[in-house]
């Protein structure tokens, strides 16, 4: 199994020739990103979310995502949150002269490493949640709630958690 994912979004338009969606893609960078310098930052990696499923992330200008993205390291797993750009060109030169092709970016608002999601995960889980997630019982809302702080006592119905 790999550790990678895609979820894709709603689409809308964005011209006659051009697909754009919301995407939420989870896996691998497959190489350092690169850092380019034209009218303004291009801030560019890929991203492998499947055995043989790669995106391409590109970020213009400066942002919290771009810095992020520059201080990642092939290997790293990241999740991006952004739009899905779809464009299809005709190739100009080489064998394939005339064959029209379709290029595709993720474009990411939100770009977050992976073991700082995990960190977020780990500090916030409560000794009573987990309690319930390792033994795969049932238990009252107030088992969670109560440690939470957020508990009142008003009768709860039980629940059971399944992961």
């Amino acid at each position: 199994m790999y550790n990678g994912g895609f979820f894709r979004g709603k689409s809308f338009a964005d011209g006659p020739e051009n697909e754009c969606f919301f995407a939420i893609v989870w896996g691998t960078l497959i190489a350092d990103p690169k850092v380019q310098m034209f009218n303004q930052r291009k801030t560019s990696f890929t991203i492998k979310y499947h055995e043989k499923a790669f995106i391409n992330v590109v970020l213009w200008g400066e942002s919290e995502a771009a810095t992020v993205a520059s201080v990642l390291e092939k290997g790293d797993m990241v999740l991006c949150c952004g739009t899905v750009t779809k464009k299809k060109y005709t190739v100009r030169k080489g064998a394939e002269s005339g064959t029209e092709k379709v290029w595709t970016d993720l474009n990411p608002q939100i770009i977050i490493p992976m073991p700082s999601i995990e960190f977020l995960i780990a500090a916030h889980t409560s000794d009573a949640l987990n309690k319930i997630i390792d033994s795969g019982e049932s238990s009252k809302a107030s088992d969670v709630f109560e440690s939470a702080g957020d508990y009142d006592d008003e009768e709860q119905e039980e629940f059971q958690v399944t992961i």
